[in-house]
């Protein structure tokens, strides 16, 4: 995945603080990435991550809940 340099230090904070989910509504940078694990954090759209949440899905992480 190609990151503007304007948009690496999110990815990276959000891995590096061990998040378990990044939302973000920034589609045309990170849509390619949504749905996908970096380091134990997924990048969820604001859609995923209120569906997950109204699911109550367990562990975000594991591929089977996040799809």
């Amino acid at each position: 995945m190609q990151l503007p340099a304007k948009d690496r230090p999110i990815l990276a904070a959000a891995v590096g603080c061990r998040a378990t989910v990044l939302v973000t509504g920034d589609r045309r940078h990170f849509g390619p990435s949504f749905e996908r694990r970096f380091g134990g954090t997924v990048v969820l759209s604001p859609r995923e991550a209120l569906a997950f949440l109204v699911a109550g899905s367990g562990d975000p992480r594991s591929a089977s809940d996040v799809r």
